[in-house]
Formats: C-alpha cells, structure tokens, sequence
C-alpha cells in the first residue's frame, strides 16, 4: 500500500495516520492546561508538551511525505527545525522543573 510517498504496510498507515491525531489531541489538552493555570508556573510544562506535539506533528510530516533526512550531510532546513523544536521542548521542560526545584528550595518569591 503506498501512502503519501512512502511504502507502508496497513500497521503502518494506521501508526501514520494516528499519531498526529493524538499529538493534536494533546496539543489541545496542553493548551487547556495551560490556561487554566495562567501565567503561574504550572502552566510552563504544559507549554512545553505543546511545543512536542508540534515538534511530533513536524516531524510526521516531514516523515510521511519523505522530506526527512536522518543523515548529517544531506540534512534540508525543515529537518533542522523539526529536530531544534524537539530540543526547544526539552529545554522548556527543564527550565520549568528548576523553576519548581527553586520554589522547592526558596520558598515563593515576593514581589
């Protein structure tokens, strides 16, 4: 069976086509929570699984249609920007959970 591109058999067209499903889903979920919890800290982890759904759903894509290179050399811009996101999230993440170890620590900052 061939889809967008590429050669799947039906396990992985269904992987193919679920996959950014659910990463919409948990955009959604991650926006919701983020609002909920506003400006405050608790919102920041939940604004870096919104930025991995949007590194997977780049990253799905760029799979899907073949664009995606995995080697060093041959590498195009979209692959760059889909692997920088992946780090971007991480890097959120981290940030929040020193945020959360600091409060931990030091009590909450007045202001």
């Amino acid at each position: 069976m061939r889809f967008v591109g590429s050669e799947y058999g039906w396990l992985g067209t269904f992987i193919s086509a679920f996959y950014p499903m659910v990463d919409l889903a948990l955009a959604v979920a991650a926006l919701t929570l983020a609002y909920a919890f506003g400006r405050g800290q608790w919102a920041r982890p939940w604004l870096a699984l919104l930025v991995f759904a949007a590194a997977d759903a780049l990253c799905s894509w760029l799979d899907i249609t073949g664009i995606y290179v995995f080697a060093e050399g041959e590498g195009n811009i979209l692959s760059l920007i889909a692997n920088v996101l992946y780090l971007d999230a991480y890097a959120i993440l981290a940030l929040a959970c020193h945020d959360q170890l600091l409060l931990l620590r030091h009590g909450p900052r007045h202001r």
